[in-house]
C-alpha cells in the first residue's frame, strides 16, 4: 500500500524529471556535437598551428622582455623593500588581529549561525530531497537518454546502413566481383598466354 510519504517521493521525483530531462538530453546532444565538431579541429589547430608559433613567441620574444624588463628589477624590490614591509606588517598587524577576528567574530558566526542551521537544514530536509527524490529522478534521465539513443542506432542501422549495405554488396560489388572473375581476368589471361607473352618474345628474338 502506498503512503503519503512515498505518493509525495514519486509526485516530487516526476516533477524533478519533467524540468530536469529535457536539459539533460540537450546537455548530451551539445556535448556529443562540441566533441566531434568543435573540441576535435580545435585540438589540431592548436597542437600543430597555434603551439609552435606560442613557443616562438615566448621563447625570443617575452621571455627577453619579461626577465630583463620585469624579473630582475622586481627582485630587488621585492628583496630590499617589499619584502621588509610586509615581514613587519605580518607579526605586528596580521597576526594579532586575525587571532581577534578568528575567536571574536568568525569562529562564533560560522558555528553558530551557518554550520548548526545546515547542518539541521542537511539532517531534516536535503537529504530526504536529495535522495528520495534528486538522485532518482537524474538516474532514471540517464536511463531514458541512453534507450532514446539505442533506438536511434537501432534504426540507423536497420533504416539507412543495412539497406544501403545490401544495395552495394548486391547491386554493385557481387555484380562487378562476378564480373571480373567471369569474363575480365580469364579474358586477361589469355591475352597474356596467347599474346602479350609471344610478342614480347619475338621482340626480343628480333632485338638480339
Amino acid at each position: 500500500m502506498i503512503t503519503v510519504e512515498s505518493g509525495i517521493k514519486y509526485l516530487f521525483r516526476g516533477l524533478f524529471f519533467l524540468v530536469y530531462f529535457p536539459f539533460y538530453l540537450i546537455y548530451r546532444v551539445l556535448l556529443v556535437l562540441l566533441t566531434y565538431l568543435l573540441a576535435v579541429p580545435l585540438s589540431w589547430l592548436g597542437r600543430n598551428v597555434l603551439l609552435p608559433v606560442a613557443e616562438f613567441i615566448g621563447r625570443y620574444i617575452l621571455k627577453p622582455i619579461w626577465h630583463y624588463g620585469f624579473a630582475v628589477p622586481a627582485e630587488w624590490v621585492w628583496r630590499n623593500i617589499v619584502q621588509p614591509v610586509l615581514s613587519w606588517v605580518w607579526k605586528e598587524l596580521a597576526v594579532p588581529l586575525a587571532v581577534w577576528l578568528w575567536d571574536r567574530v568568525l569562529y562564533p558566526f560560522l558555528y553558530y549561525g551557518l554550520y548548526l542551521p545546515l547542518r539541521f537544514l542537511w539532517k531534516h530536509v536535503l537529504r530526504w530531497l536529495y535522495y528520495e527524490v534528486l538522485l532518482p529522478a537524474a538516474r532514471f534521465s540517464r536511463t531514458v537518454v541512453l534507450q532514446l539513443f539505442r533506438g536511434i542506432r537501432w534504426l540507423w542501422l536497420h533504416l539507412v546502413y543495412y539497406p544501403i549495405r545490401w544495395v552495394w554488396l548486391h547491386g554493385v560489388y557481387y555484380p562487378l566481383r562476378w564480373i571480373w572473375r567471369t569474363l575480365i581476368q580469364p579474358l586477361l589471361r589469355w591475352a597474356h598466354r596467347k599474346i602479350l607473352r609471344p610478342a614480347a618474345g619475338w621482340f626480343r628474338r628480333l632485338l638480339s
